[in-house]
């Protein structure tokens, strides 16, 4: 099971980060976040090559996206809007990277509407559906709701996972389970995460 670290904005708190060697670290390039990472120089953000790093983007533009993914290089996007398969298709045409697509809910899998990404994206990642939010929020949906989860496209979990979660979390054993992604129950403050608690997440996964 791969971790994916998300929301980081601070280069030393980045530095010490990518030496727990996450599989993914990403990194949010929406405005409106408390964790946008888009005031950051690039070359400043120096992680091992092994390190995938994962550009958040919220209905942007696709040519926006190219820029971010050239200057940064990103290896994956992760698509958290209302981004339609035919924009997929289109960004794919544009720019050569993995592409993952946020899924948001609650009580319930949206299978029909998910039906369309697939083949298209690399994974998807499940976060927690709130009204007027794109995720980043620390709340849970009901997981239990995964076993229904109908594709062999891998999925990542997310949306307000804690150190606590992870031996309910392993006994999912869900066969299209990718991994996790952890931020706002990780962190200091917004965009700085804690890095022992890190810690004890990879020494427990």
């Amino acid at each position: 099971m791969i971790w994916k670290v998300c929301g980081m904005k601070d280069p030393e708190n980045i530095r010490q980060a990518a030496l727990l060697r996450p599989d993914l670290m990403g990194f949010i390039f929406y405005d409106r976040s408390l964790r946008f990472a888009g005031q950051l120089d690039p070359h400043l953000v120096q992680i091992p090559q092994r390190i995938r790093k994962v550009g958040v983007f919220v209905n942007e533009k696709i040519e926006a996206v190219c820029e971010r993914v050239e200057t940064w290089g990103l290896e994956m996007v992760q698509l958290h809007g209302d981004e339609s398969p035919d924009y997929i298709d289109a960004l794919r045409q544009s720019v050569d990277v993995e592409i993952i697509k946020a899924i948001r809910v609650m009580d319930a899998l949206p299978a029909d509407q998910m039906q369309p990404y697939v083949g298209k994206v690399a994974g998807f990642l499940f976060d927690t559906a709130i009204n007027g939010t794109h995720g980043g929020t620390g709340r849970k949906f009901d997981w239990k709701i995964l076993r229904s989860y109908p594709f062999e496209t891998p999925f990542l979990l997310s949306g307000g996972i804690d150190i606590d979660d992870l031996v309910e979390i392993k006994k999912m054993n869900h066969s299209a389970m990718w991994g996790i992604d952890v931020n706002s129950k990780f962190e200091i403050e917004p965009g700085m995460k804690d890095i022992e608690k890190l810690k004890s997440l990879k020494e427990q996964l």
